[in-house]
């Protein structure tokens, strides 16, 4: 890798080839360094401009790891231009025994693919679906499966902001811009507070001071300047977009953004450091006041999830998937989701799903949380059987947010709730104490008897089998409950 990028990560100069052609037999190492530096293999997939920095060196490190791993499995090259498809189906089959995610596995057969362009055999490399025998194994879920902002997590976000702000002024202000728009952490450090000025009436777009834009792009900024602050410089593909100004609370942080920044040309990063070490900078202080997911389970994209839940719920009225909601994007909710998606500089509204969540994938994973909460239980069968025999109970069952699935892996305190088919006032206390001891959790016991109608109704819609002293004691695991008899899909469905 040393030969392919400078001191400062950029793809070093070097002379230009005429294509694969001009590839010579010889060390691998070479050979796919000179099809790297090539010119035309610098660009997008598009082509329409050049790659980024980062993607440039991503697709280097899977072709050099992809060509070592087939040279350990026994396969040689005099030229790595006789790439062929037994050697993708060989390092597929690779990535499948080391268990490596959908993601990464669909995103290396696309870096292959690239390569198979670039080496003029377009069209190899078939779909993921056709190196894999179990398409689940290759199947990517672009659906948030958590809730991965701040407050979902527990963390108070004002208070982590005031923290971190006391510390660091320009990384406070960093932060709350993130917070305010959403922003990527690069277009924290990049985003310019004088973004448009006018002098002498006329607008002099600053934010364009350093990069290539449309005359449309151009046009554009004009016509937003004092209503929204437009940015593109460290956005993901150098996507131009303008984030609004529209209400008191986003002017106002605007205000502290440009009282920090007294050069009106700025970036509101660290002034006289580079980009690099403004990044490495941002993040050490991440890491230092707990954001990362080893600690506090959030990272510095949780407050883009933060913004995008929030904006949602604001303009659609109701709360996201991924935080309970179960409206599906239809009308006025797939309005909302395409301004939160234009608001994070996503063209496509799909994209929201990645961190809002969507109705038919969180139904499933709560199926599938509900089964295994019943199946955490098994182990402990035994003693609450006897439990409930010691204390003139029967039949127990599972209610509540656990029940239905709804509690997320971070949750660990949700307490669990069960529902008992006892006389009304025969006293639960001693069994709960009983269960706690056992569970290691809080619990809640309720007789069915003593809950009014509209309760009983939710209980019995909601309710899973742990104990049913009516059938000859023989209880259910999630393996055989609920999907055939229906029980967690009723649970699921309220």
């Amino acid at each position: 890798m040393t030969d392919l990028f400078d001191k400062n990560g950029k793809v070093a100069n070097v002379p230009k080839h005429g294509g694969h052609a001009s590839i010579r037999p010889g060390n691998w190492k070479k050979q796919l360094a000179d099809i790297l530096k090539q010119r035309e293999n610098l660009r997008t997939v598009r082509g329409d401009r050049r790659a980024a920095d980062k993607t440039r060196e991503a697709r280097a490190n899977i072709l050099y790891q992809g060509f070592q791993d087939l040279r350990i499995l026994g396969y040689r090259f005099d030229t790595i231009t006789s790439f062929r498809q037994k050697h993708m189906q060989a390092l597929v089959d690779k990535w499948l025994d080391e268990r490596k995610a959908a993601s990464t596995i669909q995103n290396r057969i696309t870096t292959f693919r690239i390569f198979c362009n670039w080496i003029g055999k377009q069209g190899l490399i078939g779909p993921t679906a056709q190196y894999v025998k179990d398409p689940k194994r290759a199947k990517r879920t672009l659906s948030a499966q958590t809730d991965k902002s701040w407050s979902g997590n527990g963390v108070d976000v004002d208070d982590k902001l005031a923290e971190i702000r006391r510390a660091d002024e320009r990384a406070g202000l960093m932060l709350l811009a993130g917070r305010t728009w959403g922003l990527r952490r690069l277009e924290m450090v990049c985003i310019r507070p004088y973004a448009t000025v006018v002098v002498g009436g006329t607008t002099k777009i600053v934010a364009f001071s350093d990069v290539k834009v449309s005359r449309e792009e151009l046009k554009a900024a004009i016509v937003a300047s004092g209503s929204g602050l437009p940015i593109k410089k460290g956005t993901k593909g150098g996507r131009y977009r303008v984030l609004p100004l529209d209400t008191p609370e986003k002017l106002d942080v605007l205000r502290q953004l440009q009282a920090a920044v007294q050069d009106h040309d700025g970036f509101l990063g660290w002034p006289g450091e580079s980009l690099k070490t403004n990044v490495r900078r941002l993040d050490y202080i991440a890491q230092k006041f707990g954001l990362t997911k080893a600690k506090l389970g959030v990272t510095l994209h949780g407050l883009r999830h933060e913004v995008a839940n929030n904006e949602f719920e604001h303009l659609s009225g109701v709360q996201s998937a991924i935080r309970g909601g179960n409206s599906p994007l239809r009308g006025e909710t797939r309005v909302a989701a395409q301004l939160v998606a234009q608001l994070l500089g996503h063209s496509r509204v799909s994209i929201i799903s990645a961190y809002c969540g969507s109705v038919v994938n969180m139904g499933e994973i709560q199926k599938n949380r509900a089964i295994a909460e019943l199946d955490a239980l098994q182990p402990h069968l035994d003693a609450i059987r006897e439990a409930l025999e010691r204390h003139d109970f029967v039949s127990l069952y599972m209610v509540g947010a656990r029940a239905m699935g709804k509690r997320r892996p971070q949750d660990a305190a949700v307490p669990y709730e069960f529902m008992t088919f006892g006389e009304a006032g025969q006293p639960t206390y001693a069994l709960r104490a009983e269960l706690e001891a056992l569970l290691s959790t809080p619990v809640y016991v309720r007789i069915m008897s003593e809950e009014g109608d509209e309760a009983s109704a939710t209980y019995l819609n909601n309710m899973l089998q742990v104990i049913d002293g009516t059938n000859g004691g023989t209880d259910q695991s999630g393996d055989d409950f609920g999907l055939e008899d229906g029980g967690i899909d009723a649970a699921l469905e309220s």
